[in-house]
Parts: structure tokens; sequence; C-alpha cells
């Protein structure tokens, strides 16, 4: 599942061309190096792609999880912004030593490897699309819409954070991610109390 449309992230309305996407990942990998623990071999540009596409990058690739808690987790992330789940049968695997950049017929399924912590805690795969400013259009895609009523989708939110499905958690490498967590805890008063040690306080006991 995952949430928002069914286009990638490859800019929007714009019409890139493939040597336009090549040029910029050959400028992310070149910048990129210092700013993770891990960088992939330089001309693994499939790995280099799916680096990218999980901190920002225009791509050709759409994410998704195979897990429905995490797919509802980025649907009501921003309420009261409507969001929905979207379900399909997984497409045909494509090799991570294939060219990202040949023209596929239809899209493809990438399981791509753990080379980022949120990738493992998102339970994270993907699909590849050669016409990325396309919208994938598909009668095997299903779409679950969250309800629109702002305070079931911040409910829902809470609720996921209960169990364990938040920011913090699902982007273990991001320090801002970690503290915008804790901001958001804060705001809806869900924040333990301390005491002047820094431990947190023992509920009192009725006698």
């Amino acid at each position: 599942g995952r949430r928002g449309n069914t286009r990638p992230s490859d800019g929007g309305n714009r019409k890139l061309k493939t040597e336009d996407e090549r040029a910029l990942l050959q400028l992310f990998k070149r910048e990129a190096r210092t700013r993770f623990e891990y960088t992939p071999e330089a001309d693994a540009d499939f790995e280099w792609l799916v680096l990218g596409q999980h901190h920002r990058l225009f791509t050709r690739l759409l994410d998704w999880s195979e897990s429905v808690l995490v797919a509802a987790f980025f649907a009501v992330e921003n309420p009261p912004v409507a969001g929905a789940i979207y379900g399909v049968k997984a497409p045909k695997d494509l090799p991570l030593d294939a060219d990202p950049f040949d023209n596929f017929s239809t899209p493809r399924l990438v399981r791509p490897p753990h080379i980022s912590s949120r990738i493992t805690a998102q339970k994270g795969v993907l699909t590849l699309h050669s016409k990325p400013t396309q919208a994938w259009e598909a009668p095997e895609i299903r779409c679950w819409e969250i309800s629109r009523k702002p305070p079931d989708a911040l409910n829902l939110k809470k609720k996921l954070a209960f169990a364990g499905i938040h920011e913090a958690s699902l982007f273990p490498d991001s320090a801002d991610r970690h503290t915008a967590y804790l901001s958001w805890r804060h705001k809806w008063g869900d924040l333990p109390s301390f005491s002047q040690s820094g431990a947190p306080k023992k509920a009192a006991k009725k006698e």
C-alpha cells in the first residue's frame, strides 16, 4: 500500500528526457557521498536511484510498503489533508542489474537492497515507471480513502503512534524526523513527566 496519487516523483508534469534523468542521477552521485554512511558503488545506478528516491530526489520510482500500517501512517501524515491507501498486485520483478532507464512496456517491481535504515523500517518496495510523468492507471489498483473528517485522521495517526508507527520509527536515520515527532507529541499533550534528575516520574500509587 501507499498514500497519495499513483504518479512517480519524477518532476511532476514536466517532461524530462531520459538524458536529463541520467544527468540528475550523476549529479546526485557526485554531490551526495559525504551525506550517507553507506554509498553504493559508482556504477550501481539502480542502488543510487533507490537511495535518491528515499531522500526526495526526482526519479521514475514509486514508493510502496508491504505493511498496511505503514501505508496508513503516510495516508494520515498531514491531517486534515485527505489521504488514501492504494493496493495493487505486484507486477513482474525487475533485477537490480537492469538499466533503470530502459524503456519497459509496463511498470516493474523493485525489491531494493536495504541500503538505508528507512527502507527496512518502512518495509519498502518500489515500482519503476518508464513514463514517469503519467499516472499509473490500471484496473488492478484498489483505493481505500481515509475519512475526510480531520478528527478521524488525527485519531488514526495517534493510534498508529501508540502502536509504534510514527515519524521517528519510520525514519530512524533522520534527527529532523525524530524532533518533529517529539514536537507533535508535545502539541497534543503526550509527553511524559520527568523529575529533576531526568528520570521519568513514577505514577503515584493509591493507598
